[in-house]
């Protein structure tokens, strides 16, 4: 998105460029956002909500650990350490399977997923127009080895609840936890 900035700048567009890591990050950014429009009490409020509702689903969750491969898009590109989506995954009940490299996201290979051995595969791709079908991302090649995708445990997500730093992760995941309750690992 930093690549939009010096067209704004050319244009004297005013802007307030955010982009904080992980949801601490995301809460930092509601709060400047906030602040930079003059609605600090909103913005707090807005915070607590959104944690408190996290909090009310944290608590449900059983003690089951899946390890979820979570790819923002075909290619795959995925969710990685300092990404939000470890710390979703983790008040659901699951564990992200990269949450061992140091970054937001990456691209990975077939054979790393393979050796990772997600037990959850799920594809919440940024910027389609439609969501793939499950059967669509089953017919990968090649990734038939992998026991997620033989034991169909495969999920298609809609970017709009997770991909974006806002109140609707609140709704991505009570998605998360009610998916990860449905499937038996």
């Amino acid at each position: 998105m930093e690549a939009n900035l010096p067209a704004f700048e050319a244009a004297r567009l005013r802007y307030l460029a955010v982009g904080g890591i992980g949801l601490t990050g995301v809460w930092q950014d509601i709060h400047t956002i906030g602040q930079y429009l003059g609605r600090e009490r909103r913005a707090d409020d807005l915070v607590h909500t959104m944690q408190r509702a996290m909090q009310a689903v944290t608590t449900s969750v059983n003690g089951r650990r899946p390890r979820v491969h979570w790819e923002w898009s075909a290619h795959p590109v995925v969710a990685a350490r300092r990404s939000w989506i470890t710390e979703l995954l983790e008040m659901a009940g699951a564990e992200n399977a990269y949450a061992d490299l140091d970054v937001e996201s990456v691209r990975v290979t077939l054979d790393e997923v393979g050796i990772r051995q997600p037990d959850l595969i799920v594809a919440c791709w940024c910027g389609v127009r439609a969501l793939p079908t499950i059967e669509r991302v089953l017919k990968r090649p090649g990734w038939e080895r992998l026991s997620a995708f033989q034991q169909w445990r495969v999920a298609v997500l809609s970017e709009a609840y997770f991909g974006r730093p806002g109140p609707r992760l609140v709704q991505g995941l009570e998605q998360l936890a009610t998916l990860l309750t449905t499937l038996t690992f």
